[in-house]
């Protein structure tokens, strides 16, 4: 059936409307666009590429953004290319991933890969791993977890943590600006805000993920606990995008110009 005639059964069984959205998506497919594309994937892939508009800056002027959760760096190697001065510091705990981690960017300089937890104490902590790919812990699974994506416990290993503070104390970056805290630690982002409460005086933006309503993991922080939290560090959320099944999704702050 070709394309005109699939439109006008369309437009006989769903109306004008529906039949416009197939078409909308037909040319969106055609072009490389993603078109149902969901509320939190819209704001991630939207801070990915817009990220200097959201600090008024010309895309040269992105230098320095902080992984904490890395996982494997998917959004890292887009940025790279749209920010071409920016250079990445990446946090990863959880040895299923940092070996892949280390040689994906062993050839670019502009990325440092660090093997550590990130949270609000130096020392030895807990990582729990899942069945899932990247939905590892510092905090065990909770029933919202289970409900939403099946979680299972997979195990559990003892990794370092550091303080966001004392790491950029000690490689020498505590005072310097840094343009995106980017955050995915699965229910423990607080822990990472609490041990960064100095290095956040020089963050211009985080982005973070977010449980508006219940938490995915046993303790996870929820929105209104971040909200409070960023809000002592002068930051405003200006974009959030949630998951309508559960609450869970994506959030972007962005500290008040002067």
């Amino acid at each position: 059936m070709s394309y005109v005639a699939k439109f006008r059964a369309r437009m006989e069984a769903d109306g004008l409307a529906g039949a416009l959205r197939q078409l909308a998506r037909f040319v969106a497919r055609r072009a490389g666009i993603p078109f149902d594309i969901r509320p939190y994937e819209y704001v991630q892939s939207n801070a990915q590429s817009e990220l200097h508009r959201y600090l008024g800056v010309s895309r040269a002027d992105i230098r320095s953004i902080v992984t904490v959760g890395a996982h494997m760096g998917y959004e890292v190697t887009p940025m790279l290319r749209t920010y071409k001065n920016v250079k990445f510091r990446l946090f990863e705990a959880s040895p299923r991933y940092t070996d892949r981690l280390k040689r994906r960017f062993s050839g670019t300089k502009r990325v440092q890969v660090f093997e550590c937890a990130v949270s609000n104490l130096d020392g030895d902590v807990t990582f729990h791993e899942t069945n899932l790919e990247g939905s590892g812990s510092l905090l065990e699974i909770g029933a919202l977890g289970v409900q939403s994506y099946g979680m299972e416990k997979a195990g559990s290993y003892t990794v370092p943590a550091r303080r966001l503070d004392s790491h950029a104390k000690e490689h020498g970056y505590l005072n310097e600006r840094v343009d995106c805290l980017w955050i995915d630690v699965q229910g423990a982002e607080l822990t990472v805000l609490e041990g960064a409460s100095a290095l956040l005086e020089n963050v211009r933006s985080v982005f973070i993920e977010v449980s508006v309503l219940n938490p995915l993991y046993q303790g996870g922080a929820l929105l209104a606990d971040i909200q409070a939290m960023l809000s002592l560090h002068d930051m405003t959320m200006l974009s959030l995008g949630v998951d309508p099944s559960n609450g869970t999704g994506n959030a972007l702050f962005v500290r008040r110009r002067h």
